[in-house]
């Protein structure tokens, strides 16, 4: 970010050498200004709300080049940013222009002004900053197509690619508002064009703005850095416009919708709207604004689900990429893993042993071994997730990656010969073979069943004896012996004591004995 305020100044001192007459800012005044504009949390220089003028005033107040040279600086940068179109969708450049100028930098706004209410609620949700927060689950992406053809059936983005669309290359701002806004005249000609009133169209232009398919200068409305993307139908980009237009299309104030998302984000698990309406609520009156907010969240494509008094809500993968685009804004880590397609099997095995959150367990799980085998990479993919497991302490890794190999619908008859001799995996792979019977003679079997063991000692519990190798004791003993297992001389000290029976014990003891002999 240091190196993006020093790149930033740079340009803003080069821009307004070109001004008539040249007006250059002070550059210690503009570098304090953006960097306490970056100490109260923005993401980039050119990201601005009002809020964070009255904000950077209370940080930036009594600099000894006087207030004036400060607000100048400051000025000049808002013009540099609306001018060059390097202003993030949203706020209002006359509004932001207008805060600048007369915000107080002589003084501090007292506490009472500086609290944002419910804010607190929202970083214990997500536990950034707490000693014990060892970072967010993983996320398994869906196809940025995908999220895409979500977000086109979203009506408010709808309407407002319509209006974008109506807008061509420009209109005129209506003169003399505090805030932006259509003129009467073209207010009226794009209510017909849409077939709505003047109060749809309104709300189509807050969101086409936020969602940067518009933006605006002192003077006109013109298209937004998202247009481009969209019209030249990059991947993604209508998602991206989807989730930087959410909080404009919900309608809703404070922070409950963010805490509604943020609960199914981190969890990845489903909910009722009663148990949101518990965890989300920031005050007793607020379990109605809760369940209001489910329901918008519904209709916008941020959630599914029933959403009855006992139906079962889950975030959608569009919700999903508006909490990562807000989250990876906010230098908060996340990580996003690639989607099914393109997710190799050694990621996939990570979700599965507990790197991910449910939901795309169950994802992974149900239906990325079918993605690969669609792809043709089958093989390849039984392979990845077998190489993944191959150490010999990861037992509990070849378990989960049994599991998902289980649960996939391909049939594995082809692929499974070709690991079946491995020393490690290769008695998990006859298990997935129909009809297997383990034999206590086999290397791979025997490891396997050590692999057992080793699960349930490490849950507390005893194995139980596993009658189709006990019957062949000293073949058994004799393999556990020869076998290399990290568990080994534990099961064999189990086998000594008699817990797989007595004629296991006798042939351990015995296998002690002459061990000791020689």
């Amino acid at each position: 970010m240091t190196e993006r305020i020093s790149s930033a100044v740079r340009s803003c001192l080069e821009w307004s050498r070109g001004l008539h007459p040249p007006t250059e800012p002070d550059p210690d005044a503009l570098t304090l200004v953006l960097h306490a504009h970056r100490d109260c949390g923005a993401p980039d220089p050119g990201d601005w709300t009002v809020e964070d003028v009255h904000e950077v005033a209370s940080a930036v107040h009594g600099y000894r080049g006087g207030p004036e040279t400060l607000r100048s600086a400051w000025l000049l940068w808002c013009d540099h940013l609306v001018e060059r179109g390097g202003l993030a969708p949203g706020p209002s450049p006359r509004a932001l222009r207008g805060a600048i100028a007369t915000v107080d930098l002589t003084e501090p706004r007292s506490q009472e002004e500086e609290t944002v209410p419910g804010l607190t609620p929202l970083l214990q949700r997500l536990g950034v900053g707490c000693p014990s927060f060892e970072g967010l689950p993983a996320v398994v992406a869906a196809p940025p197509e995908e999220l895409d053809s979500a977000a086109l059936r979203c009506t408010p983005l709808a309407e407002a690619a319509r209006l974008t669309v109506w807008v061509d290359r420009g209109r005129d701002l209506a003169p003399d508002t505090a805030h932006d806004a259509l003129r009467p005249e073209d207010l009226a000609d794009a209510a017909r064009a849409m077939e709505t009133g003047p109060g749809p169209v309104h709300a189509a232009f807050r969101v086409a703005r936020e969602a940067g398919l518009l933006r605006t200068t002192y003077t006109r409305i013109l298209p937004g850095p998202a247009t481009r993307d969209w019209s030249g139908r990059v991947p993604g980009a209508v998602a991206d416009a989807w989730a930087d237009a959410l909080p404009a299309m919900t309608g809703l104030r404070g922070l409950v919708s963010y805490l509604v998302l943020t609960e199914l984000f981190v969890t990845g698990e489903s909910r009722t709207p009663a148990d949101l309406a518990e965890a989300c609520a920031v005050g007793p009156a607020d379990g109605a604004e809760v369940r209001r907010a489910v329901e918008v969240l519904q209709e916008l494509g941020a959630l599914t689900g029933d959403g009855g008094r006992d139906g079962d809500l889950r975030i959608t993968p569009l919700g999903d990429h508006f909490m990562v685009r807000q989250l990876t804004r906010a230098d908060v880590p996340v990580t996003v893993l690639p989607d099914l397609s393109s997710l190799p099997g050694n990621a996939a095995l990570e979700v599965v042993t507990g790197a991910g959150r449910p939901s795309d367990t169950e994802l992974v799980l149900s239906h990325w071994l079918a993605r690969q085998d669609e792809q043709g990479l089958l093989s390849t993919a039984v392979a990845e997730v077998f190489d993944a497991c191959a150490a010999p302490h990861q037992w509990r890794s070849r378990a989960a990656a049994t599991r998902l190999l289980r649960c996939s619908s391909p049939d594995l008859g082809e692929v499974l010969p070709f690991h079946v001799h491995h020393p490690v995996v290769g008695g998990w792979a006859r298990r997935l073979q129909p009809g297997h019977m383990p034999d206590p003679s086999s290397h791979q079997d025997v490891w396997a069943a050590l692999d057992d063991h080793a699960l349930l000692m490490e849950d507390g519990s005893a194995p139980p004896e596993d009658t189709r190798l006990s019957v062949r004791a000293e073949e058994l003993v004799h393999t556990v012996s020869v076998s290399g297992h990290p568990r080994a001389p534990h099961v064999l000290d189990l086998f000594v004591e008699g817990v797989w029976g007595r004629g296991t014990a006798l042939a351990a003891a015995n296998a002690r004995a002459t061990d000791a002999a020689m």
